[in-house]
């Protein structure tokens, strides 16, 4: 599917899984015929990513073609297009420059080239593109209502305590420890309603149906994965694209793929890293610049 003399990511190319893939729930290796065989059998596919990885988008592509190839015709939702952007989607998905600038798809902070063949193949194929995500406005609008109705029957299969648990324990690692309790729980509910219309708009596109959209996404345990699979009749594949990391040499060594003995992503695909640095010190650093009165990188 990818061959290591086309890593586009810079760091761990040389390491013993990167390019490998993995049955999860076997901890087996997963040849690319067996993958195949796989996807024949799903109704929704969700591929994850990390973002800014060209790498991953790259095998999202591949796996998109291979579905192709096997005749399905899958409607594609975008975490990186929001619900109320659908109307653009529809009227210019002809014309994909001005899709990009109508929906202000980089100033949103989407690399526009990263998800541009994607993007043209399912508007070459022509599939339905849906958006998935909500705005800040929605978001915003969502939080204010004592009650958000419209996503009650999808989110009432709470979350397992341990779920709930380890998707706030995610979010205050993601920001470095730099949230309370108040941003936690704020931020916990905005992932549960992202997910709730990732999930939603899975729904409204049908079946077979492909979802691109970050790891954290893409998960059984508390992302749009586990909505799916309570309320939906359906065969629900989630694949991650994980970074390598350069300590972590075997499966068992990438224990977030885990949760109380269970994976949390059928599949996982092994890739170089786009970087090696701390993010949390690239954060740290930024916040003491802007401290002390300058921008990151102005000097």
């Amino acid at each position: 599917m990818h061959s290591p003399g086309q890593w586009q990511s810079e760091y761990y190319r040389d390491h013993a899984l990167a390019g490998s893939t993995w049955d999860l729930q076997t901890g087996m290796p997963l040849s690319q015929h067996a993958l195949s065989e796989q996807l024949k059998k799903v109704d929704y596919l969700l591929l994850g990513e990390v973002h800014d990885n060209l790498d991953h988008h790259k095998i999202q592509l591949d796996l998109l073609n291979l579905w192709l190839e096997q005749g399905m015709r899958p409607a594609v939702v975008f975490e990186q297009f929001d619900r109320s952007q659908q109307s653009l989607i529809d009227a210019h998905l002809d014309d994909l420059e001005r899709l990009e600038s109508e929906t202000r798809f980089e100033e949103r902070g989407w690399e526009w080239n990263a998800y541009k063949p994607l993007i043209k193949t399912a508007r070459d194929e022509g599939l339905s593109v849906f958006a998935g995500n909500l705005s800040r406005d929605e978001l915003k609008a969502m939080h204010e209502k004592e009650s958000v109705s419209e996503f009650d029957d999808l989110l009432k299969p709470c979350l397992l305590p341990s779920a709930e648990a380890l998707l706030k324990q995610d979010i205050a690692e993601a920001h470095c420890g730099m949230l309370n309790e108040t941003m936690i729980d704020r931020m916990f509910g905005a992932q549960r309603l992202r997910d709730a219309s990732l999930a939603q708009a899975m729904i409204t596109a049908g079946t077979p149906s492909l979802m691109i959209a970050g790891n954290g996404h893409v998960r059984l345990d508390y992302g749009a994965g586990q909505i799916l699979a309570l309320n939906q009749d359906k065969r629900v594949l989630s694949i991650a694209l994980v970074e390598v990391a350069g300590e972590l040499q075997s499966l068992q060594d990438y224990e977030y793929l885990f949760s109380d003995g269970a994976p949390v992503f059928d599949i996982a695909i092994f890739t170089p890293r786009v970087r090696d640095e701390d993010p949390c010190e690239t954060f740290k650093e930024q916040l003491k610049q802007i401290q002390h009165g300058t921008k990151p990188g102005s000097n």
